[in-house]
């Protein structure tokens, strides 16, 4: 739409817009009476001279205007001041000129009483304005006025036309960057014989006891008018438009931000045509928009787009006694509204999309005899809620009274694909039907092989077989730490394959998983309690032999603290790097609290400390010594490694558990492990 003409302005001398523009700019220096301007008042001031002098300033408003020129800019200094009746083409410069009130005003001028608007191209700019039980800024048949960066409070009406609209006409009247607040009756009021460009735009209204704004047709037809940009809260209305028997046309409400209406946030009275609300965001207030036809006709050529509404009672409300309202809605967001439309009555026809998929349906579960198929809508667009129909479809038939959520296969569905239909439909029984891509042909189910692949050398492991689209997560978040559960996710296998996963560095099993119908495979797999912090290696070998491994990393623990190891001690690094991994946790169980750095260790304990270290898998002995030892299970799994043959060869048939360790059996411990 057009937006709003602003009208002539008076030309000001260049230090006075500097003043202004320095300000806008964040400078936040207010202009006072010693700004250079054409006249100058002052609280102290005497009415006995032109003004002219800032040294030698006028008292009063009323007589500064009186000794303008048209065009004039009038400085009025800090102090309280009567209203006036402005009757020349001037420039009302208070000492927040150019200050937003929204961020705040230091002390400045206040008018008891009303600013009487009375001829073109007034611009009003940072004053306090208190109409004293009347209007606060009141504006007669004229063009160009601008009323900015003031604070208007305690009048009937802030700013506004004359009352009852027995102004002839008005046009280019601008309310821009103030508070407006406390006032009897509405914040802003416009209405006459005949009325046109208004704008009133980036102002903070609060508890105005009746509308924050009205355009009020009620004596003539006015056009063009832009709400935007402005803040509300605490009143019966934020903005109403009402047209009457006259009409208003090209109205746009927009970027305003409301909340706590007791009535109607946004309200067409009747009469309106071509009216926009759009990215407006209205909370916990009765009604966010409400189309009528109360005051006037049915209103016509109406959009509500792109606005939130959240926790109201009614979102948006439709009433209509007559001809029904041309409403188009469209791209709103609803959230926590007890109702999001009303429509009185209910079957007032109103303007919205069809539903539209954004993303298609889309079927869950691997096409296999046995398994049961899920269904997922996708995600449609649309501005009410949908109703969902769904068809299940078996080489592209429908199938007889498979139209739930599920969909089980069985032994006839083999060699057959299957798809989704869903019919999606909105309020007005509009509808959209939307089909899911097709499944891979069903097939019998399998189980894991019986023979377990070879396990892959490490030199197999080339980047031509890494996987580069892998992910290893902690299903917990976070880093990866011993004992976790991961989820493993690698492509590249045939559809159904079955694959083989084991942990490297050293080959640990960890079992047969099932890619899916695309190759795809996700297995959720623990960590081993006793594995290593650094990085590690998942290898799937599939019954095809197809070979696909990624790597991983894994934390440590944090250290245990151990009262007997100093910072300083000469072995504090190593100890820590053993806690962290758990290849020890003390020697003084089951406290646990000392590590013994000193003392000898037995070949018992040894054991323990590699099997650990290695997580090597259960074995068994055939030390006679070692039977139900503390560490039997450690010496078994190092004898089946043939880490250790025993302590008494040739016969071997015993590990001498609790004998300390020589430095040599650790050589000869230490090369079997390394050389494995």
């Amino acid at each position: 739409m057009q937006r709003p003409l602003r009208g002539v302005r008076p030309t000001i001398p260049i230090l006075a817009v500097l003043a202004v523009l320095a300000m806008v700019m964040g400078l936040m220096v207010p202009v006072t009476a010693q700004v250079e301007a054409d006249r100058y008042v002052a609280a102290d001031g005497v009415d006995d001279s032109e003004c002219i002098d800032p040294e030698a300033p006028c008292a009063t408003i009323d007589y500064a205007i009186s000794v303008s020129d048209e065009g004039d800019v009038i400085s009025v200094g800090p102090g309280e001041y009567d209203g006036a009746t402005v009757g020349q083409s001037v420039t009302l410069l208070g000492p927040n000129a150019g200050v937003d009130p929204r961020q705040g005003h230091a002390d400045g001028a206040t008018i008891s009483g009303t600013l009487s608007v009375q001829a073109n191209d007034v611009t009003i700019d940072g004053f306090t304005i208190t109409g004293d039980g009347a209007y606060g800024v009141q504006i007669g048949e004229t063009s160009g006025t601008t009323v900015t960066n003031s604070i208007i409070e305690g009048s009937t009406v802030g700013v506004g036309t004359s009352p009852s609209g027995t102004t002839l006409a008005t046009s280019g009247i601008v309310v821009a960057r103030n508070v407006i607040r406390g006032n009897s009756i509405n914040g802003v009021t416009l209405h006459s014989l005949q009325g046109s460009d208004y704008e009133i735009s980036d102002n903070e209204f609060s508890d105005n006891a009746a509308n924050g704004i009205t355009v009020n047709a009620n004596r003539g037809s006015l056009e063009n008018v832009l709400v935007s940009g402005n803040t509300s809260s605490g009143s019966e209305t934020f903005v109403a438009v009402i047209g009457h028997e006259h009409g208003i046309q090209q109205v746009e409400v927009t970027d305003n931000d409301v909340t706590g209406t007791s009535q109607s946030a946004i309200f067409l009275g009747g009469s309106v045509d071509a009216a926009a609300i759009t990215s407006n965001v209205v909370a916990d207030s009765a009604t966010a928009v409400s189309i009528s036809d109360l005051f006037g006709s049915a209103n016509t050529g109406v959009s509500v787009e792109n606005n939130t509404f959240q926790g109201n009672f009614t979102a948006v409300s439709i009433t209509s006694s007559g001809d029904p309202h041309e409403v188009r809605l469209d791209g709103n967001t609803y959230e926590g509204n007890e109702t999001d439309l009303l429509r009185d009555p209910e079957d007032h026809p109103i303007d919205i999309d069809a539903p539209e998929s954004t993303t298609p349906p889309s079927i869950g579960g691997e096409a296999v005899v046995g398994a049961t198929l899920t269904a997922d809508v996708g995600v449609w667009e649309s501005e009410f809620g949908l109703d969902f129909g769904l068809q299940w479809l078996l080489d592209g038939e429908p199938v007889d009274g498979a139209t739930g959520d599920t969909f089980p296969l069985s032994a006839e569905h083999v060699g057959s694909t299957v798809r989704l239909e869903v019919t999606a439909t909105d309020i007005l029984g509009q509808t959209t039907v939307e089909t899911s891509a097709p499944t891979l042909e069903v097939t019998e189910e399998s189980d894991p092989p019986v023979d377990i692949p070879p396990a892959p050398s490490e030199d197999e492991l080339t980047e031509e077989t890494r996987d580069p689209d892998a992910s290893v997560t902690n299903l917990s978040g976070g880093s990866i730490q011993p004992g976790d559960m991961i989820r493993v996710e690698l492509s590249g296998f045939q559809p159904f394959e079955w694959v083989f996963l084991r942990l490297y560095s050293q080959p640990i099993d960890l079992g047969w998983f099932q890619a899916d119908g695309n190759g795809d495979l996700v297995a959720d797999i623990r960590v081993p309690a006793r594995i290593l912090s650094g990085t590690h290696s998942i290898v799937a070998t599939g019954a095809q032999r197809s070979l696909v491994w990624t790597e991983f990393e894994v934390s440590a623990l944090d250290p245990l603290d151990f009262e007997d190891v100093p910072d300083d001690h000469l072995f504090r690094r190593d100890i820590d790097w053993l806690s962290a991994n758990r290849i020890t946790r003390g020697c003084n169980p089951p406290a646990n609290d000392r590590f013994c750095p000193d003392a000898d260790i037995s070949r018992g304990q040894m054991a323990a400390f590699l099997n650990r270290a290695l997580g090597l898998p259960a074995g068994e002995s055939d030390f006679v010594d070692a039977d139900g030892h503390l560490f039997e299970r450690d010496i078994a799994a190092l004898a089946a490694a043939d880490i250790t043959r025993g302590c008494n060869p040739p016969a071997n048939d015993r590990f001498c558990p609790d004998d300390p360790i020589t430095r040599g059996e650790m050589a000869a411990f230490l090369h079997r492990v390394l050389s494995r």
